[in-house]
């Protein structure tokens, strides 16, 4: 069988994806763009391609999008039994699926989240119906990102939902951390011991809404230090707003590799997710992948669809900060992290390449 995929920037959890997938088809992947700017650079430093990569020349523009005829010109060129395009919204991709529209060239549609807005203007409304309708199938995570397409013209039959996970088996905590070995990475993480340890993870802009947490550890008071991982834009907003409060219970650890983040996660008692739109949220399931409960917002489609209230954290309706300070003391009264650690056993990058793979041959029969 032979594939293409279409993707935007080369993202770790993507790469891991199509290394795998490449061991059960004859793979080919175009990836738009070897950078996204608003990622750090030792975000893609770990990158190994273990299938056929093409890179496409084209004017980036903005934080993702991209402007070339590279993946139509390909097409052109080559014939595939499978065409999946991970995207529609930059100019490359809309170039490659009119291309395809007009040519009868049947492709595939497989997206990582999707949130119907309160409001849209028309013509971006039919625009994102064209490229989506089109499609011959649709690959779905979640059941908000299936209504999403079912919104956009797709036909409810020809959706398959997908488990979309960016951590592999092995990242996956065997067993929550005894205390003792919590201790000693808390000190070598300097780490206060005697805290409450609470941990959010996130470019810092301002969708992440990082200001409502420290309006909430401000409440919280010194039993609790507050972790957040990340950089952006945003920094010296936040920097101003922990002097002005003099927040000596928050640091700003700035950007990580997974790995190290992986390490905090382990020693964090809640992870936190204010987000104000996220159409997935990767970094919900690696928090619950480190025995983490998580406490989120309902504006995320990963922990809307995988955090159960009382079972492995809580979802918090319109960010608001009192109900954010009323969950973190019932989930410090009673820390879930075996619960967090069984609410993702399926949801790896291994399940999900297995998965797609019956869906696939699902398709080629028909």
């Amino acid at each position: 069988m032979k594939f293409l995929f279409v993707f935007n920037h080369p993202a770790p959890y993507k790469i891991e994806y199509f290394n795998q997938l490449s061991k059960e088809v004859d793979l080919t992947v175009i990836i738009e763009r070897m950078k996204a700017t608003n990622r750090n650079e030792a975000f893609y430093q770990d990158n190994q391609y273990h299938f056929k990569l093409i890179k496409i020349k084209g004017l980036n523009i903005g934080q993702e999008n991209h402007l070339s005829n590279g993946i139509k010109k390909h097409l052109k060129k080559h014939h595939y039994d499978l065409i999946i395009m991970n995207g529609y919204s930059n100019f490359s991709e809309m170039l490659a699926i009119r291309y395809m529209i007009k040519h009868q060239i049947p492709y595939q549609l497989y997206i990582n989240g999707g949130i119907i807005p309160k409001q849209e203007n028309k013509l971006k409304y039919r625009l994102k119906k064209y490229f989506i309708s089109h499609a011959e199938h649709f690959f779905a995570p979640t059941i908000k990102s299936k209504e999403y397409l079912i919104h956009y013209g797709a036909k409810e039959e020809n959706i398959y939902l997908y488990p979309y996970s960016s951590i592999k088996e092995a990242d996956i905590l065997a067993k929550p951390l005894l205390e003792i070995t919590k201790n000693a990475l808390k000190e070598k993480l300097l780490v206060p011991l005697n805290k409450h340890i609470l941990i959010s993870v996130g470019e810092l802009n301002k969708r992440k809404n990082f200001e409502v947490l420290l309006e909430v550890i401000e409440k919280l008071g010194d039993d609790y230090y507050l972790i957040i991982i990340g950089d952006g834009k945003n920094k010296h907003h936040l920097e101003k707003i922990i002097k002005e409060k003099a927040l000596n219970n928050v640091l700003l650890r700035g950007f990580l590799p997974k790995r190290e983040v992986f390490a905090y996660l382990k020693i964090a008692d809640i992870f936190l997710f204010p987000t104000k739109y996220d159409i997935y949220g990767h970094v919900v399931i690696e928090a619950l992948s480190q025995g983490v409960m998580v406490i989120s917002s309902d504006n995320a489609n990963a922990a809307i669809e995988i955090i159960k209230d009382g079972y492995n954290g809580y979802i918090i309706k319109n960010n608001d900060p009192k109900e954010y300070l009323q969950k973190i003391k019932l989930g410090i009264q009673s820390i879930k992290r075996i619960e967090a650690l069984e609410s993702i056993k399926d949801l790896t990058i291994e399940n999900t390449v297995k998965t797609n793979i019956n869906q696939f041959k699902d398709i080629l029969k028909k």
